[in-house]
């Protein structure tokens, strides 16, 4: 995604959240910028991808930083404020100044090839944001030791246990 409609600037808050109980949760990015705020709705899958992906870049990184990397902004507006259910993300890097850009795009924006907003973070808001990602996403329902699918608090139909495997779609 190249472009984006709307450009929040640098984040002054960024977090991962659940919303609901596990089975039934939603997802979301919650970000406050100097140039507006957004709720960005996405899927657990999405949301674990991000945080891999900025794990893998930070590592690889390694120790290299700008010369002169920016703090975030002390202020954030709160207007515009966005609400959407992306169906896309994009992750860059602007080594000039240190700091991830994540484009967030509606579907309707992600087939005109564009970005519905970006934001700015800096390394360690991103370093912390994927940890608390990659927590928020773990902490979900547990999984069954044998058919490694998700067990339900009130219970769990396991192929496995009942003498018979997973069904094969090639019979």
């Amino acid at each position: 995604m190249p472009t984006a409609r709307n450009d929040l600037g640098v984040s002054t808050t960024l977090r991962a959240e659940a919303v609901g109980v596990p089975g039934k949760r939603r997802f979301r990015l919650v970000v406050e910028a100097e140039r507006g705020s957004a709720e960005v709705w996405i899927e657990k899958e999405q949301l674990s991808a991000l945080a891999l992906s900025l794990k893998q870049a930070i590592e690889e990184m390694g120790d290299r930083r700008p010369s002169e990397e920016a703090a975030p902004p002390s202020g954030s507006a709160r207007e515009p404020r966005f609400d959407f259910k992306a169906s896309s993300l994009g992750l860059s890097y602007d080594e000039a100044t240190g700091r991830f850009g994540i484009q967030a795009a509606t579907p309707e924006d992600a087939e005109a090839k564009t970005a519905t907003l970006v934001f700015w973070v800096t390394r360690d808001q991103a370093e912390r944001m994927a940890d608390e990602a990659l927590e928020v996403v773990a902490a979900g329902r547990p999984f069954c030791p044998l058919c490694h699918g998700p067990m339900d608090p009130d219970g769990h139909l396991c192929p496995m246990s009942n003498g018979h495997g997973p069904i094969d779609e090639r019979l």
